[in-house]
């Protein structure tokens, strides 16, 4: 679990390089060399699911809870 939050908040860190302390839809680009199989339209994708109270940018909370969700997800199919 704690590798996973550490993965999450790095990938933040990455979205987040201003240290703003959110991360915008254009910010998930950064992910692009991280996750690279993932095509710029399915990182914004992530970012429309992630971003569950629709005001257009994630908190440092709901990028990792978000991430931690995925992850879960995917695993357990």
């Amino acid at each position: 679990m704690e590798s996973l939050y550490s993965t999450a908040k790095e990938f933040y860190n990455i979205c987040d390089q201003e240290g703003k302390g959110y991360v915008v839809k254009s910010d998930m680009t950064r992910l692009h060399t991280e996750l690279d199989p993932l095509t710029d339209e399915q990182l914004q994708d992530i970012f429309e699911i992630l971003d569950l109270d629709n005001n257009k940018y994630l908190t440092v909370d709901e990028f990792i809870d978000g991430f931690g969700k995925c992850v879960r997800s995917v695993n357990s199919d």
